[in-house]
């Protein structure tokens, strides 16, 4: 055309048009050549066109997403809530229980010092309460915490009265405790069983019971006291002296109860733990009896016991 001649802008971009910016002059655009506008200029359009519409692409997807992950925040937090959360939960009410339980324990020792033995024994009943409502909001996983609230629970029942029932609890917390690998806790359930198997075969001698009766719950202190010490003595080298001087001197009173007198055992002190218990004799029995496994050997028919041989027709 007239109007491109060598000297307008569109005629020198049209020569390089392979290389240059286009537009070179704002507003030249209508005056540039066909193929100019079908080539060049309409592949840096198209480029542009695409880099917008990728950003806003991009800005779309950004924006669903973070809407997608504020709707599904309600369902994780549920899904925590009704799942790994209700172990913590169960967790705070044991810690919270036990706290109970530790501070009605406390209340209860003031009150032995205090000779209030109902205050004493209303108090130590609480702190049983406490640790059934721990033992029952822990979940069944922690073994090794479940164990320590049932020797405590087993060693606050010998305060209201009930030693048989709290020593045959021990004895089969020892059973779980000697099957784990906690040999600590396994230590302090001994030592507890073994002090009230002492206490038993104490008050069964002051109620006359039987001597093979009275002295099997002490043999068994006796045996329990002894490899407490042994294992004091070969595993814990760093062990303090007054540790195991303790351990010795409750050996020693045991076979010193087993080798008394009545009279000189009826002339002793009882322990202020021990005076709530009565009939131990009786519910020591009845503990064996429930605990006895039962004889699964199926009973003889007696259906046709007295029918002999079957005549075979045959006369005499």
């Amino acid at each position: 055309p007239a109007f491109a001649t060598s000297s307008t802008p569109a005629t020198r971009a049209a020569a390089n048009w392979h290389w240059a910016a286009w537009p070179p002059v704002p507003g030249c655009f209508l005056f540039c050549p066909w193929v100019l506008r079908s080539s060049g200029v309409r592949g840096r359009v198209d480029e542009v066109v695409e880099r917008k519409w990728l950003n806003n692409l991009g800005n779309i997807m950004k924006k669903n997403l973070f809407i997608l992950l504020w709707a599904l925040a309600p369902v994780a937090l549920l899904a925590y809530h009704y799942g790994p959360g209700q172990a913590g939960l169960a967790r705070e009410e044991a810690k919270a229980s036990i706290r109970a339980a530790l501070d009605f324990e406390a209340e209860a020792k003031v009150s032995i010092r205090a000779e209030l033995d109902f205050e004493a024994k209303k108090q130590w009943r609480q702190a049983i309460d406490a640790y059934n409502a721990a033992l029952a909001a822990l979940p069944d996983t922690e073994t090794a915490k479940r164990q320590q609230l049932q020797l405590a629970r087993a060693n606050a029942r010998i305060y209201v009265g009930e030693l048989p029932e709290a020593m045959f609890e021990m004895e089969h917390l020892l059973d779980e405790t000697a099957k784990g690998s906690d040999s600590e806790l396994e230590s302090k359930v001994r030592s507890s069983l073994a002090s009230a198997q002492y206490y038993t075969g104490w008050l069964m001698r002051l109620e006359l019971a039987e001597k093979k009766e009275w002295k099997e719950p002490l043999e068994k202190a006796r045996q329990n006291f002894r490899l407490l010490a042994e294992q004091t003595a070969k595993t814990d080298a760093k062990a303090s002296e007054d540790h195991q001087k303790n351990l010795e001197k409750n050996l020693e009173a045991v076979v010193r109860l087993a080798r008394m007198d009545l009279s000189e055992v009826q002339a002793l002190p009882l322990p202020k733990k021990c005076e709530g218990n009565k009939n131990v004799c009786s519910k020591c029995r009845g503990q064996k009896k429930s605990n006895k496994p039962k004889d699964m050997k199926k009973k003889e028919d007696a259906r046709g016991a007295s029918v002999g041989k079957r005549p075979d027709g045959k006369g005499s």
